[in-house]
Order: structure tokens, then sequence, then C-alpha cells
């Protein structure tokens, strides 16, 4: 298992990844993915957090959730342009639901050892469990149910423009006018040992969003997008290989991708 503080447990999963599958598949609607394609996905999945994380793990048996904020369901969901919310565990526990979970048609459910979906039809909520089965389910009690986390499909737009939001306040609040003023305030991250700050989420997370909504094959009219990719991952990569402190590492890259995301 390990150790790294940007994996973290999602859920252990000690069925071999069915209650993934059944939970894609209710997403679905229909059994869209069997068994042999699932674990294609798997090893795809694996593969992914071993080049862009440098992790070493099995997927099957444990599944995380890495700075990008994404997991081997949303990977999955990502392959088919679908962007999901990720909802730490406990960060609904004894508060409001947000509009997106209220509205959103699926919403996956997880825990420590399960996950199951709630499907919104005709204005009310059922529970899709692969362990049991289908029934009416009140939404609210999602926020009175402890040890939960959620991942909720929302519109690449939308959030794409709620995460650059995001940035672009952590800018405003901090006056960083252009890529100098940033690489000061990374450095005084630094010496404060918070690394990216509050930074590395909404980055991590409007790069997978691009990342969703890019063609399958070269498209020229997306270059600068491939670029800004491709430049992240370049970083990332070096990043999670033990570099989380070389702050050299972060000012010749995150500056430069910073500004060229909320230019687009």
């Amino acid at each position: 298992m390990p150790t790294d503080r940007r994996y973290n447990i999602f859920y252990e999963n000690q069925s071999g990844g069915l209650c993934r599958l059944h939970s894609l598949n209710a997403f679905f609607g229909y059994s869209k993915i069997n068994s042999n394609m699932f674990q294609k996905c798997v090893k795809l999945y694996d593969t992914y957090l071993k080049k862009r994380f440098n992790v070493n793990i099995s997927s099957a048996a444990y599944d995380l959730v890495n700075s990008d904020q994404t997991n081997l369901v949303s990977y999955i969901l990502k392959k088919h342009r679908i962007h999901v919310r990720y909802y730490a565990l406990n960060s609904i526990y004894g508060k409001p639901l947000d509009k997106e979970i209220l509205d959103t048609g699926f919403i996956f459910v997880y825990n420590f050892g399960h996950i199951w979906g709630v499907r919104k039809k005709n204005g009310s909520h059922y529970k899709v469990d692969s362990l049991g089965g289908v029934s009416r389910f009140n939404i609210n009690s999602l926020s009175s149910i402890k040890d939960i986390g959620l991942l909720v499909p929302v519109p690449l737009q939308y959030e794409w423009t709620k995460k650059v939001k995001m940035i672009k306040a952590i800018l405003l609040i901090n006056t960083i006018n252009n890529k100098k003023d940033l690489s000061m305030y990374l450095e005084k991250l630094h010496e404060q040992k918070k690394i990216l700050g509050e930074l590395e989420i909404p980055l991590g997370v409007a790069i997978s969003i691009l990342e969703t909504n890019l063609p399958y094959t070269f498209n020229p009219e997306f270059k600068k997008i491939y670029d800004i990719v491709d430049q992240y991952n370049i970083f990332i990569k070096q990043f999670t290989k033990g570099q989380y402190t070389n702050i050299n590492l972060i000012n010749k890259y995150v500056p430069d991708i910073i500004f060229k995301l909320i230019s687009l």
C-alpha cells in the first residue's frame, strides 16, 4: 500500500471490483461494460498510475484518489467523455447537499468497502445496489450517513469554468498578475512547506477535464490544449517522483501552465 501523501485509499475492494463494475453499468442503464472489458480498464488504469503518478499498485485490490481527484471509476467514465466531481469521505456529512447532487440523474456513493448508485427518475430517487437491489431512496438522507463519499457526474464546461474561477480567485486574492508574481508566491508556499497549496487540486482537475474533452486522434485545432496537457504530464511525472519540495521544478512548469490555462 502506498504511503505517499498524494494517494489516499478510496475504498478497499473485497469482491474483485464487481461492485465498481455493477455501479458503472447501473449508471449507463445496461450492461455496457463486461468483466473482460473491466479487467482491461483496471490494467490500463494501473499503467496510468505508474506512468503519471509513479505509483505501483493493483487497483483491483485498492482504489485511490489522486491529486487530480480521479480514481478507477472516474477514469473509466473519462474514457466515455464523462467527468465526475469527487466528494471525499464525510465531506457532505451534516451539510446541505449541493444543487449538482440534487439535480443530477445518477450519483455514485462509496465507503471503504463498497460503491453503489442513486438514480433520479421522474422526480424520485432510487438506490441501485448490487448487494441490495433497487429501492426508493431519500436523497437528503445522504448528508446524515457517516463515512460515505460521492462521485457526481457534472457537465464538462460547467466544471471547467468552476475550477478556472477557483484558480483565478487564488491569483486575485494573492495579487498575482503574471508568471513572476506566481513564482514568488510558489516560493513563499515552499518556505511554508505547503507545496502547491490551494492551487494543486483545481489545477489537477482542470487538466483532467481538458483530457476528457480532447479528441481521441490529434486535431490541430486543439494544439494549445495538447501542449498544456503534455507540459503538465511532464511536470507531474517528475513532481510525484519524490520532488514535491523541488521549487526549481515547480517554478519551471507551474506558472507557465497556470497562465496558459486561464487564457484558454
